[in-house]
């Protein structure tokens, strides 16, 4: 009797050091991914007011985007550009202001294939000086607090302001984002105890996973941003996603956007607003998409400049829309190619001297 009981201790015993050392690995194995798990961190950085930013005139700096790798520089503001310069807070000729998220900034591909990069090319053949501030998952909560920075604090001067809303803006309006007493712009699942124990600790978060999905129980997959098919991104014809939270986050959306607008029109600077499918609305034949209306009339019942897109990429039905993706769109992915940035600067470019001018 005693000989099994000491056998039982000496089980528990080896059995509490190999989980002691099993999850000692697991966190070490976790600080190491979160330190590693950025190959730009150069030029993406943490912010104290919006959560992250890009540091200021860093010089190639490599990032990765899937399979694509590319390039970054910044100028002295933090935004992205064609390489690092002092940018005048003041200038005698026109300047556009871009803010947007990974689609303005141009995740993939060097400055100049972007379409903001284009688009800031040809605008600078005629004159105008094309800044661009937008940043992978920026939206609407991040972009009233940058603008109030940049024009209150930092005092920069623009003639006009181009604001790209990207159909993901919703989700991170209603959901994803929140604004501390501060004014400080927090990530959501920072802030949740499951979310910081499945980041420190990855392998016995998989294990669980994998164990829970052994017993019949749904497997928990975090959905990249990129991916097709996202609640992210189908919000807009799905009635479940719009009823849950996507009502939520265009209301919250208009009321930052109606901010930017008054601080905006009090310095006599132009705004205008474009709004563009995701692979899901084009393959949904989602021409007039609720993203689109709601904006549309945002926009005119302001007297904002508006521009639509999508009618660019929703062409017809079926087969068109396929061939739509293929062409313009990275494969299994939201955003731009090589040739749909080209196809989009192309369009901005045009609806910015007929409809903006």
């Amino acid at each position: 009797m005693a000989r099994n009981g000491l056998g039982a201790w000496r089980i528990l015993v080896m059995a509490t050091f190999y989980v002691v050392v099993f999850l000692g690995f697991d966190l070490a194995l976790g600080q190491w991914m979160l330190r590693s798990s950025d190959p730009a961190s150069r030029h993406a950085v943490a912010d104290p007011v919006y959560h992250h930013a890009l540091a200021p005139n860093v010089l190639d700096s490599p990032d990765q985007w899937g399979p694509l790798s590319f390039r970054v520089h910044t100028n002295s503001l933090g935004f992205r550009d064609l390489a690092p310069r002092e940018v005048p807070l003041r200038s005698e000729g026109r300047r556009i202001l871009l803010l947007g998220d990974s689609f303005a900034f141009g995740v993939g591909y060097d400055y100049p294939e972007t379409f903001a990069g284009i688009f800031g090319r040809v605008m600078a053949e005629e004159g105008v000086t094309v800044l661009n501030a937008a940043v992978v998952s920026y939206s609407p909560i991040i972009h009233v607090r940058k603008l109030e920075r940049l024009l209150v604090e930092v005092g920069l001067e623009v003639d006009e302001v181009l604001v790209f809303l990207d159909i993901s803006d919703v989700k991170n309006d209603a959901i994803d984002y929140g604004v501390d007493a501060e004014g400080r712009v927090f990530f959501a699942e920072d802030r949740q105890w499951a979310n910081v124990l499945r980041r420190r600790l990855p392998l016995s978060s998989e294990l669980s996973s994998r164990f829970a999905g052994l017993l019949g129980g749904r497997r928990s997959e975090a959905v990249g941003w990129s991916t097709r098919g996202s609640d992210a991104g189908m919000w807009t014809v799905d009635d479940a996603l719009y009823e849950a939270w996507g009502k939520r986050g265009l209301d919250a959306m208009a009321q930052r956007m109606d901010r930017i607008h008054r601080m905006l029109e009090e310095r006599g600077i132009r705004l205008t607003v474009a709004v563009y499918p995701w692979p899901d609305q084009v393959l949904a034949a989602d021409r007039d998409s609720r993203q689109a209306r709601f904006w549309r009339a945002w926009a005119s019942e302001r007297g904002v400049g508006f521009l639509d897109f999508f009618p660019d990429f929703v062409a017809g039905e079926g087969s068109a829309n396929r061939r739509a993706v293929e062409r313009y769109f990275i494969p299994g992915d939201i955003h731009f190619n090589r040739e749909g940035n080209r196809y989009f600067a192309a369009r901005l470019v045009e609806r910015y001297r007929t409809v903006v001018r």
